[in-house]
């Protein structure tokens, strides 16, 4: 059972580098021709998302010769970055079920993830250029949270949007969606930087 595990695990990896090497050349393309059967590498886009970007904010905050940042510094991001990539999701299916368009939800994570794969060699290279520039590497983090926005509206703009007569006009309904994924952003960065800063001001460090 434990080889047979191992066996599955280097399958689905080898498919998945088939899968991002071919995506990164040509995302958008590649987007409006995935399907259900894609959704388990989209989810797999995000969580190296989630892991990346954690693991940029542990080194930067690392450097600084604290202790206890594993928990302000990785668990933090890591879990407010899952979560505004699921909110994301989530806002792509509201939009869509609010506009009554037809569509398959494990189609929208392939789409959604089909995006963001994009974002993965930014997250690396902001990560390598901690130890280069800093400047450069602020700059790949912020496109690969650009790209999160990217995604979503992409997304959202290949369905036929405001085919029916409603209260409310499509642009505002995607404003929305972009307002949320906004705010949640800002609340996660806010709160990234609170703990830590409150880590260097507390002699006992600040969860």
């Amino acid at each position: 059972m434990q080889n047979e595990k191992v066996q599955q695990a280097k399958e689905v990896s080898k498919q998945y580098l088939s899968y991002f090497l071919s995506v990164l050349a040509r995302p958008y393309q590649t987007m409006k021709t995935v399907g259900e059967q894609h959704a388990l590498n989209g989810m797999i886009t995000m969580a190296l998302i989630a892991i990346l970007s954690s693991t940029y904010f542990l080194i930067t905050f690392s450097r600084l010769d604290m202790e206890g940042v594993f928990i302000a510094g990785f668990i933090r991001p890591l879990l407010f970055t899952a979560v505004i990539l699921i909110v994301a999701v989530i806002l792509i299916y509201a939009v869509l079920k609010i506009e009554k368009v037809t569509f398959r939800p494990k189609t929208l994570v392939a789409q959604y993830g089909t995006l963001l794969v994009p974002a993965v060699p930014s997250l690396i290279l902001a990560n390598l250029f901690i130890f280069i520039s800093f400047r450069f590497s602020i700059f790949f983090l912020v496109v690969s949270y650009v790209i999160l926005f990217a995604g979503m509206n992409t997304v959202l703009f290949q369905h036929p949007l405001n085919r029916i007569k409603s209260a409310f006009d499509s642009m505002y309904t995607v404003l929305i969606a972009n307002v949320v994924l906004l705010y949640i952003l800002y609340r996660f960065l806010t709160s990234t930087i609170i703990g830590i800063l409150g880590m260097m001001l507390s002699p006992f460090g600040r969860l």
